[in-house]
C-alpha cells in the first residue's frame, strides 16, 4: 500500500508550498533539462526517471518534473511504465482502475482511452499503469514502446517516463 495521504504535485507549485526549496529544486531541474536541448522551445524530449531500488523517490520526482514543465507551457505527457507498482495515479489523484498503458500494450484500450488530463495541471496528460498488473521480467512493451513514443513526439513538447528500479527488476532495462 502506498504511503501516500494526499495526492503531492498537485499542490506543489500552488499556496505556500509554491516558493518552496523543493519546488525551486524542480523550477531548477526543469531549466537544466530545458537547457540540455538549447531551449525550452524545440522539439520532444524523452526523459526517463528510474532509481535503483524501490522508494527512492523516482516516482515523486517523474510526476513533479512532469508538473513543472505543464505549468511552464510545455505540453507534457507522464507514462507510468512501473507495471508492476504503478504509482503515478496515487500522486496525481487518478482512478486505480482507469485502463492504462497495460491495457493499451494488450490491445484492450486506445492512446485516447488511456490518456487523462490532470485537474488543476493544464497542459499535463498521463497514461497511468492502468488495471493490470505484471509480474515476470517479460516487459509487454518492448515493441510496442517506440511507436507509442513516435505517435506522442507529434503531439508533446515533453514525454517523462516513470519506470521501474533498475537493480530491483529486469523491465527498465528493456526500455
Amino acid at each position: 500500500q502506498s504511503k501516500l495521504s494526499e495526492p503531492f504535485p498537485v499542490t506543489m507549485f500552488q499556496g505556500k508550498l509554491a516558493q518552496s526549496e523543493s519546488a525551486e529544486a524542480f523550477r531548477t531541474l526543469r531549466g537544466r533539462m530545458a537547457l540540455q536541448t538549447g531551449s525550452s522551445e524545440s522539439n520532444c524530449r524523452v526523459s526517463i526517471i528510474t532509481s535503483a531500488l524501490p522508494e527512492e523517490g523516482k516516482s515523486t520526482v517523474s510526476t513533479n518534473t512532469a508538473a513543472i514543465f505543464a505549468l511552464t507551457k510545455s505540453k507534457t505527457i507522464l507514462i507510468d511504465l512501473d507495471l508492476r507498482k504503478p504509482r503515478v495515479h496515487q500522486y496525481l489523484a487518478l482512478d486505480p482502475n482507469h485502463s492504462g498503458i497495460a491495457e493499451y500494450f494488450d490491445g484492450d484500450a486506445t492512446l485516447e482511452e488511456v490518456t487523462q488530463s490532470v485537474e488543476g495541471i493544464p497542459g499535463l496528460h498521463v497514461i497511468s499503469g492502468g488495471a493490470k498488473r505484471f509480474a515476470g521480467g517479460a516487459f509487454a512493451a518492448e515493441e510496442q514502446l517506440p511507436k507509442l513514443l513516435e505517435k506522442l513526439k507529434g503531439e508533446y513538447d515533453q514525454i517523462i517516463l516513470d519506470t521501474a528500479p533498475v537493480l530491483a527488476v529486469s523491465d527498465t532495462l528493456m526500455i
